[in-house]
């Protein structure tokens, strides 16, 4: 999978593709969609993704993909808009990489960093132009929460709001007593993403793209705002809630994943990828340590990389010989680059519980390794891949 409206099925044995992609705009009327979809435990799929050319200007879709065992035809045949959101800007619709979920919820964050449709459209006829190049960032517009039920497609009435954020990826979302918990890798600033395709770091050293782990508290009733929260209701609109972040973890931390049993649920622990003090002063800092976050206390502990090796996203796997295993109890699962040397690779294993290295393999490749962010994993007998 990947943003745009093109997905592949691979054979897990041979890494041969099944059949012809899959166009996903065939079925459901999106023009982009997400790599991040949430997968529930009966099988069925939820993503995300845009519909540009919709007949009150463009709308972020909701898309549910029914379950498919054994079938070579696509699942997508059995697709729905589960929900459309409007965007709040009838030319400029917000860039998105993933959204979150709770049991009952799906949480969108729309944020400052847009895609300009006429800029897009001009450039058919004019001047060709990349997505990247149709992409702006936009500091000093707030970010929108947006809250769908589930189950019914029905929007929540609240639209919350909070200072200038970008996010890549979420951690986890669950609901407790009256209120959304949505913990995010969150940006103080989007336009990275623009300069980063082009390689415009420079050398400042000043630590711009530094993402931490972030949560927001989403009151569900605005005449129920904990006084504990950073939320307030907006004076005048009983519409809007204003809300602030909790800074989970101060350090660098991206790719958050957690035990995916947990997925929707109230959790304690996150794994990410890290940087070193030194490193993180970079104007983009590369991760060279796997950490876990305990999100209730905000300790941490790390396994750490040397400076001239780069890690990928750390996967938890649980550990199946355990008849009721606890939310930790399982290994991490990274992949390891060294810089020194671009033809050599490492699988690392780390116990979930310590961080400490379990065992690691070296691959040395007939070619140049080129860096991965996202990983999954699977097991062999399970009908539903659930991360």
């Amino acid at each position: 999978m990947t943003e745009t409206v093109f997905t592949r099925r691979i054979n897990p044995k041979t890494l041969e593709t099944i059949g012809e992609r899959t166009r996903i705009g065939d079925y459901v009327t999106v023009n982009s969609a997400t790599a991040h979809p949430h997968i529930l435990e009966d099988g069925t799929v939820l993503n995300m993704g845009s519909n540009y050319r919709h007949n009150k200007g463009p709308h972020y879709c909701i898309i549910q993909v029914p379950p498919s065992y054994d079938s070579e035809e696509t699942a997508f045949k059995g697709a729905k808009i589960l929900a459309e959101i409007p965007c709040s800007s009838k030319l400029y619709p917000s860039y998105y990489h993933s959204f979150g979920m709770t049991q009952d919820k799906i949480i969108f964050i729309e944020q400052p960093l847009y895609f300009s449709v006429p800029r897009f459209m001009m450039s058919q006829y004019i001047r060709r132009n990349t997505f990247k190049g149709c992409l702006f960032w936009q500091p000093k517009t707030k970010t929108k929460f947006h809250v769908v039920c589930k189950k019914t497609g029905q929007i929540h009435p609240i639209i919350y709001e909070t200072d200038c954020l970008f996010t890549l990826h979420h951690a986890n979302a669950y609901e407790e007593d009256g209120c959304l918990i949505v913990d995010v890798a969150g940006y103080d600033d989007g336009n990275f993403v623009i300069n980063g395709r082009s390689g415009d770091f420079g050398n400042k050293n000043d630590g711009k793209n530094k993402s931490n782990l972030r949560r927001y508290i989403l009151p569900l009733d605005s005449s129920k705002i904990p006084h504990n929260s950073a939320a307030t209701l907006r004076p005048g609109n009983s519409h809007v809630i204003d809300i602030g972040a909790a800074v989970l973890h101060k350090r660098s931390f991206e790719f958050p994943r957690i035990n995916y049993k947990f997925n929707g649920r109230k959790y304690k622990f996150v794994y990410g990828a890290s940087s070193t003090k030194q490193l993180e002063k970079a104007t983009f800092p590369e991760p060279n340590q796997l950490t876990k976050v305990d999100v209730d206390s905000g300790k941490s502990i790390s396994w750490e990389g040397a400076e001239t090796s780069m890690v990928s996203e750390p996967v938890f796997v649980q550990n199946p010989t355990i008849e009721d295993p606890t939310e930790d109890d399982g290994v991490v699962i990274a992949n390891l680059l060294h810089k020194e040397d671009p033809y050599k690779t490492t699988l690392i294993v780390l116990d979930a519980k310590t961080m400490l290295e379990i065992g690691s393999v070296v691959f040395n490749a007939d070619g140049v390794v080129t860096p991965t962010l996202h990983g999954q994993w699977s097991n062999l007998n399970d009908d539903v891949h659930l991360y």
